[in-house]
């Protein structure tokens, strides 16, 4: 009897740690998470809508996190769309375990983007003179960026983000010719 349990607990020891290895290197995938992570996006705006493929999961052991990665991601905004090469965050199994599922930091990368759009997206997200004036001078090219943002825990965007990117076969019209009629001034 003592060497059947005996066997019984190596038995669920051994499965228990290739498990570990098998999620610490293979990961799993799936798209039961797609949900919760359009719900978070929609408490930064409710009008982003993003269309998710399938989620990798790959368990971090040693800081108790699950690294989440998914590639080919559009990320819509009313009528425009920005393409997106590949979406990475960490969750802690904490948060998991204590159902708060919440996002720390995030990091997106594009896929070449036209300038013009972009700048068009961001004036309807936040319409600046500025972007309206960049709008006008901007003729053309294309963006693409790596974005490292950091939420707190109302998952309210941090002022601590990055973004790092480079803008191919750019077009920028400073000089614009000006039609002047007469005018009268008094």
């Amino acid at each position: 009897m003592k060497i059947l349990t005996i066997r019984t607990g190596i038995l669920l020891i051994s499965i228990f740690f290739v498990l570990i290895i098998f999620l610490s290197t293979v990961g799993i995938k799936t798209n039961k998470l797609n949900n919760q992570i359009q719900n978070q996006l929609e408490k930064i705006n409710k009008n982003f809508i993003i269309e998710l493929k399938d989620v990798s999961i790959i368990l971090d052991p040693v800081k108790l996190k699950l690294n989440l990665k998914t590639i080919g991601t559009n990320l819509k905004y009313r009528s425009r769309e920005i393409q997106l090469e590949k979406i990475e965050t960490n969750i802690s199994l904490k948060s998991i375990l204590s159902n708060k599922f919440s996002l720390k930091k995030l990091v997106i990368s594009t896929k070449p983007i036209k300038v013009k759009n972009l700048i068009s997206l961001l004036r309807i997200l936040n319409n600046e003179p500025k972007l309206l004036i960049a709008e006008q001078f901007v003729k053309s090219g294309y963006l693409i960026a790596d974005i490292n943002i950091e939420f707190n825990d109302e998952g309210k965007i941090k002022d601590n983000f990055y973004i790092n990117g480079h803008v191919k076969n750019g077009n920028v019209n400073l000089l614009r010719k000006a039609k002047l009629s007469k005018m009268n001034f008094n």
